[in-house]
C-alpha cells in the first residue's frame, strides 16, 4: 500500500523535487484504447480524444514536466461485454487480455460501472490501467484527474487515511495534513464538495458555500479550482505544487516498494519503419480490372520494431488507369508507426476486342441518288456490326469509295476495325453492293398516219433510267421510209447501261397510193382520116354530140377527194364547165381546125393534200367544108386498086354513108393530121435532166402484136418523161405517159391497139430537154 511509503525519505525527496529546477519535458508513451460494441458501433472518435491530449492534459502535465504521445495506433475492441464494465474485476479482464507493455494504457468504454472514470494506482501493478467514460472524455478534468490517481494522486477529501482537519498549523492539536486525507499540505481539507450541504458557483467564479466543518469545528474552506476534487468539472482546475512534485517522484521511481514508481514508461518509440518501394507492370483482365498486393509494390522495406502490416493504395485499376499510376505503399510497424514511398504501377491492356455481331453484306438497289446516303448509313452503322471490349474503343473502315460498274453501282468489299486505345483489335468485312435490276421506262409515240405524199416518218421515244444513261433502238428507224397502203409495227428497246431493257411498239400507217382514173370516152364508129375509129366528137357530120363529159375517180390516198381539172388554153372557158368537180363538161362546136386532139389534166387532192393527176385526150373532128346548112362533108375518097390515087372530095351530107360504106374512104380531107393541144405544162428547169437519148430505153414486147402489147421504158437518172405512140404520119394515136420517171427504175404501160388499123406504129419516149429514143411497133391483124 502507499503507506509503506509515508517515510522521512519519502518525504525528503518530495521537498527535493518541489525545490528543483524545472527540467525538460519527457514525453510518456500512451496506448489508446477504444472500446465498440460487438458489431463495432459506438465508441468515441479518437480525434476527440486526441484534442483533449492536445488541449488540456499536456499542457496540465507540462508542470510534471511531462508530455504524452501514441507509440502506436489505437487499438479497437469489438465487445460489448467491455463496452458497459460492471466493476473493477471486469476491467482488469479487459486490461489483461488487451495491455500494452510500457505504456499508459487508456480504455475509453461507454459506461465505467456508473463513474466519469477511474484509474489503477501504481502499487495496483499488474493491474495497470485508466478507464474512461465517453461522456467525461472530453470535458477539459477527467481525464487529466484520472492520471492524476494514476501518478498517485488521491482526491483532496480522500478519507481512507482519516478525515483531514482544515488547520495547517503543525503547532496545532488538530493539524494532520501529512498523514490524514491526500496526505498534502498544500491542498486545503475538503469536506467533499460535491456533497449536497455544499454550494459551488458556476466557473469561473467557482465560489465554494458552506456550513460544514472538521472534527475540530473549525469551518471548510476548500479550493473549488483542484483538479483532483469533485468541485464543478468546469471549475477543476489546479494542481497544487506538491501534487506535482508527487507524480514527478511517481514518474522517476522504480516499481514496487519503497516508492511505486512508473518510470517503465516508454519515453520514446524505437525507430520507425523504412518503405522501400519498386515500380511494377500489371496487365488487366479480360474484364478490365487488375488488382496489386503490398507485397508486389514492397522492395526490401526495413522495421526496427517488427512489421505489423503492409499497405498499399490505390490497389485496384480499371480501364481508365491505362498507363502509369502512383501507389504509396505504408509500413506500419508493431508499434503502429509508418513509413510510406511511392510506386508506379503501369497498367496494360494486351486484350484484343472481340467482335460480338459480324458485319452484314448489304445489296440495294440502284437509285436515282446512286444510293450515297445509303452506303452512308451503312458504313456509319458499321455495317451492323458490334463489337465490345472492356475498355472500350472506337470503329474505323478502309472504304475508299464504291467502284464503279454500269451506270451508278457498283460494290465494295469494306472492313471494319474495332480498335481499344491501347492498339489491340478485332476486324469484320461486309460488302455493300448497289446492283441495277430495274429496267429501264420507255414510252413510245402515239400510232403514226403518213399521208400517202409523205414518204418518211420521224419520232423521238421518250426513255429513262433512275442509274444511268439508256440507248433506245427503233426498228425501223425514225425516218425510214413506209411504202404507200402499208401498216408497220415500230418496234422500240430501250437498254440501259446494265443491260436491262424494256420495249413498246406503235405502228406507222401510210396511206394507199393516191392515183385518179378517167373513164374512158366513147368513141365514134365512123372512119376518120385523122383519126380512124378514134374519133369521140365529129362536127360537121352524123348529128352526133357536140359534148363530152369527162369523169374522173380518185381512189387511195385519203378521202375524200376534191378535183381541179386543167383544160388547154386555146378552149374558151364557156366552152369547159364544171372544172373543179369530178364530171366537167366540154363543148367542142368553137372548133374551125379539121381534127384536134385536148389534152384536159385532172388533179385529184385528199384530205391530207396529197396530190396526183391524170389526163384524157378528147379527139374532136371537124369534116365539114362549106357553109351550107346542112355543110358539105369532106371525104377522102379512095378508088378501089387505085389507093395512091386518093383525093378529097367535098359532097352532101346524104352521099357520104355510101362512100364510107362502099369503099375504103374515110372521113375528112386525105392530108387530114390532127393536131395535139394539152393542159400540161411545159416540162420545169427543175425537172430537166441532163441525159442524152443514149440515157434513155424503150422495148416493146411482143412485137409484132395483134392487139395489146407492152411498152418498157427505164431511165439512167430521175427524168420527167413523154412516152406516145405516132403512126408514120407523125401523128399520134396514143399518149400513154407523162411525168417523173425514176431511176433504174422499169416502168411498164399497155397499149390497146385493137381500135387502131394493122400497120407500122413508132413509140417514143422524150426526154425533159427534148432528147428522144423511139422504135417501131407492128400491129397486124
Amino acid at each position: 500500500m502507499e503507506n509503506r511509503r509515508d517515510q522521512p525519505a519519502y518525504r525528503q525527496l518530495m521537498d527535493q523535487y518541489m525545490n528543483a529546477e524545472r527540467a525538460a519535458i519527457v514525453p510518456r508513451a500512451v496506448q489508446l484504447h477504444i472500446v465498440t460494441r460487438d458489431d463495432g458501433t459506438g465508441g468515441i472518435p479518437v480525434a476527440d480524444v486526441r484534442d483533449e491530449f492536445t488541449n488540456w492534459v499536456n499542457p496540465y502535465f507540462a508542470g510534471v514536466n511531462t508530455s504524452f504521445f501514441e507509440c502506436a495506433p489505437v487499438q479497437y475492441i469489438n465487445s460489448t461485454a467491455y463496452y458497459s464494465l460492471s466493476g473493477d474485476a471486469e476491467g482488469d479482464a479487459m486490461a489483461v487480455a488487451n495491455n500494452s507493455p510500457n505504456v499508459v494504457n487508456i480504455y475509453f468504454v461507454d459506461d465505467p460501472d456508473g463513474a466519469c472514470g477511474w484509474a489503477r494506482f501504481p502499487w495496483d501493478l499488474p493491474n495497470d490501467y485508466v478507464v474512461i467514460a465517453n461522456t467525461c472524455a472530453t470535458n477539459k478534468s477527467t481525464l487529466v484527474h484520472e492520471l492524476g490517481h494514476y501518478f498517485s494522486l488521491y482526491h483532496t477529501h480522500e478519507t481512507a487515511f482519516g478525515a483531514e482537519s482544515v488547520t495547517r498549523n503543525s503547532a496545532d492539536g488538530c493539524y494532520d495534513c501529512p498523514t490524514d486525507g491526500d496526505k498534502l499540505c498544500d491542498t486545503p481539507a475538503d469536506p467533499t464538495l460535491n456533497d449536497a450541504a455544499v454550494t459551488i458557483t458556476a466557473a469561473p467564479a467557482c465560489v465554494y458555500s458552506s456550513a460544514l466543518t472538521d472534527g475540530c469545528s473549525v469551518a471548510y474552506t476548500p479550493d473549488a479550482t483542484q483538479i483532483m476534487s469533485y468541485s464543478l468539472k468546469a471549475c477543476r482546475t489546479v494542481f497544487s505544487t506538491e501534487q506535482k512534485a508527487k507524480m514527478t517522484l511517481t514518474l522517476a521511481s522504480a516499481p514496487g516498494a519503497p516508492l511505486y514508481g512508473r518510470n517503465y514508461i516508454l519515453t520514446s518509440c524505437c525507430d520507425g519503419p523504412e518503405a522501400i518501394c519498386r515500380n511494377v507492370t500489371v496487365t488487366l483482365t479480360d474484364a478490365g480490372t487488375a488488382s496489386i498486393t503490398a507485397a508486389q509494390v514492397n522492395n526490401g522495406s526495413k522495421t526496427e520494431c517488427g512489421f505489423g502490416s503492409l499497405s498499399v493504395t490505390p490497389n485496384s485499376f480499371n480501364c481508365s488507369n491505362l498507363g502509369t499510376n502512383t501507389v504509396t505503399l505504408t509500413v506500419t510497424d508493431a508499434l503502429g508507426a509508418t513509413s510510406t514511398c511511392t510506386a508506379t504501377v503501369t497498367i496494360v491492356d494486351d486484350t484484343a476486342p472481340v467482335i460480338t455481331n459480324p458485319a452484314s453484306n448489304m445489296t440495294v438497289q440502284c437509285a436515282s441518288s446512286g444510293n450515297a446516303a445509303a452506303f452512308a448509313s451503312w458504313l456509319a452503322n458499321k455495317g451492323g456490326a458490334t463489337a465490345s471490349d472492356a475498355c472500350g474503343g472506337s470503329w474505323s473502315n478502309n472504304s475508299t469509295g464504291l467502284s464503279n460498274g454500269c451506270g451508278n453501282t457498283g460494290s465494295e468489299a469494306v472492313t471494319f476495325t474495332y480498335a481499344d486505345g491501347s492498339g489491340n483489335s478485332a476486324s469484320t468485312t461486309a460488302t455493300f453492293a448497289i446492283v441495277d435490276n430495274t429496267p429501264p421506262t420507255v414510252t413510245c409515240p402515239a400510232n403514226i398516219h403518213l399521208p400517202e405524199c409523205v414518204a418518211t416518218a420521224s419520232w423521238s421515244v421518250v426513255a429513262s433510267d433512275v442509274c444511268g444513261s439508256v440507248t433506245v433502238v427503233s426498228t425501223p428507224p425514225s425516218g425510214s421510209g413506209f411504202a404507200k397502203g402499208s401498216t408497220t409495227t415500230v418496234n422500240v428497246v430501250a437498254t440501259d447501261e446494265c443491260g436491262n431493257s424494256s420495249s413498246c411498239s406503235f405502228t406507222v400507217t401510210r396511206d394507199p397510193d393516191l392515183q385518179v382514173a378517167i373513164d374512158p370516152l366513147s368513141t365514134s364508129a365512123l372512119n376518120t382520116c385523122a383519126l380512124g375509129t378514134g374519133a369521140n366528137i365529129i362536127l360537121g357530120y352524123g348529128g352526133g354530140p357536140i359534148c363530152t363529159g369527162l369523169h374522173a375517180v380518185a381512189t387511195g390516198g385519203h378521202g375524200p377527194y376534191t378535183y381541179a381539172w386543167t383544160k388547154p388554153a386555146t378552149v374558151p372557158a364557156a366552152k369547159f364547165t364544171n372544172a373543179n368537180t369530178a364530171s366537167p363538161t366540154f363543148c367542142a362546136n368553137f372548133q374551125t381546125a379539121p381534127c384536134v386532139t385536148y389534152t384536159f389534166v385532172v388533179t385529184a387532192t385528199d384530205v391530207h393534200g396529197c396530190t396526183e393527176t391524170a389526163d384524157v385526150s378528147v379527139n374532136v373532128v371537124r369534116v365539114s367544108c362549106s357553109t351550107h346548112v346542112p355543110p358539105n362533108v369532106s371525104v377522102c375518097h379512095r378508088p378501089v386498086g387505085n389507093e395512091p390515087g386518093q383525093v378529097t372530095i367535098c359532097i352532101g351530107s346524104t352521099g357520104v354513108a355510101a362512100h364510107l360504106t362502099l369503099h375504103n374512104d374515110c372521113l375528112g380531107g386525105c392530108d387530114a393530121t390532127c393536131i395535139s393541144l394539152s393542159a400540161r405544162a411545159p416540162i420545169a428547169a427543175s425537172e430537166q435532166g441532163t441525159l442524152d437519148e443514149q440515157a434513155l430505153s424503150i422495148n416493146v414486147l411482143p412485137n409484132p402484136f395483134s392487139s395489146v402489147a407492152t411498152i418498157a421504158i427505164a431511165s439512167m437518172a430521175d427524168e420527167r418523161v413523154e412516152l406516145s405512140v405516132v403512126d408514120l404520119s407523125g401523128r399520134v394515136v396514143a399518149s400513154l405517159y407523162n411525168g417523173m420517171l425514176a431511176k433504174d427504175v422499169a416502168m411498164s404501160v399497155q397499149f390497146d391497139a385493137q381500135e387502131l388499123p394493122p400497120g407500122t406504129y413508132i413509140a417514143r419516149l422524150i426526154g425533159a430537154q427534148g432528147h428522144m429514143k423511139y422504135t417501131t411497133m407492128v400491129l397486124v391483124k
